[in-house]
């Protein structure tokens, strides 16, 4: 076990403290009085096998100088709003709610925590963005320091949290699993997005590799800078992963409309590597969208005589 990591069993389910030193600690148990916790970094609880409410344990130890909160499965509501008062210095937080036993989080549970921790490096949130609230407001959160951002859910709650969040100009990783989403929606919302989001990053600018991965009722395309403009050691080279579930499998003659979609998202001018096993109609549509390719990796694609 690594030294200074703290594993709970019992009705926490599963959980995890790791403290801020490398030092023997003894974690502070919720009690009568409660007391404030100023060792606490780290905490992963994972709810699989029963339904938990944190609030208490939050209330009670008071991590003062939390930094990381990971949550997962069945996390019931009333957890959220003691998350406001006890997490104001996180730098890494995910949340994935199960999304089958409990209701997700709310516009109006998770907007004040993402605007108590402007600090924000990395968020993941899988199942709990967003649930209809009754009221809905223009509030929206900065988030200036955030590196990476992946979302996962219904496509509409995705797109509704983003544009809820002011994000920074770049981010180093971006994933966004969108469930239920439509060929209509891929391309008036998500395509739209994407373009801008491309357009905002110089970095992108460079030589890219995009990749597509075929399955049923699913486009899923990633992209990742492979020879960057400038070459400076320590910067980091963003990565784009989009993977949209459609509700229905698409007929014949529509189906590759949604991968052609998602390939003219990119800046096709930039692309120097593709790969895919997508056996589309129109091949030739795309690669001759792509003039600088140097890589190009086919698996079951058919290519017209003397295309290459």
């Amino acid at each position: 076990m690594q030294s200074g990591v703290v594993p709970f069993e019992g009705p926490y389910d599963k959980f995890t403290c790791v403290p801020m030193t490398a030092t023997p600690w003894a974690p502070s148990i919720p009690g009568d009085e409660g007391s404030r916790n100023e060792n606490i970094e780290s905490i992963v609880w994972q709810a699989h096998y029963c339904f938990l409410d944190v609030s208490d344990f939050f209330a009670q130890s008071r991590p003062s100088n939390l930094r990381s909160l990971e949550l997962s499965w069945n996390i019931l509501n009333s957890s959220w709003d003691g998350l406001v008062s006890w997490t104001t210095l996180l730098t890494t937080l995910s949340l994935e709610a199960s999304g089958y036993s409990t209701p997700p989080i709310t516009s109006s549970q998770l907007l004040p925590i993402l605007a108590s921790n402007l600090n924000l490096r990395e968020l993941t949130l899988s199942n709990v963005a967003l649930s209809n609230d009754a009221e809905r407001s223009a509030f929206q959160v900065p988030l200036p320091n955030l590196k990476l951002l992946s979302l996962k859910g219904d496509f509409r709650h995705i797109f509704e949290l983003l544009h809820r969040l002011v994000l920074p100009e770049t981010l180093d990783d971006l994933n966004l699993n969108g469930i239920g989403s439509t060929e209509e929606e891929i391309s008036q919302t998500l395509v739209p997005y994407m373009r801008s989001y491309f357009r905002r990053d110089a970095r992108f600018q460079g030589g890219l590799a995009v990749s597509y991965v075929s399955a049923p009722c699913t486009v899923w395309i990633m992209v990742r800078v492979e020879c960057p403009q400038v070459a400076k050691p320590a910067q980091k080279l963003p990565f784009v992963e989009l993977k949209m579930i459609l509700p229905y499998l698409l007929p014949p003659d529509v189906e590759e409309q949604p991968l052609i979609d998602m390939v003219e998202l990119t800046p096709q001018e930039h692309v120097v590597s593709f790969d895919t096993d997508f056996d589309t109609q129109s091949p030739e549509r795309l690669f001759s969208a792509m003039p600088n390719i140097k890589t190009l990796s086919l698996c079951g694609v058919k290519l017209s005589e003397g295309f290459l």
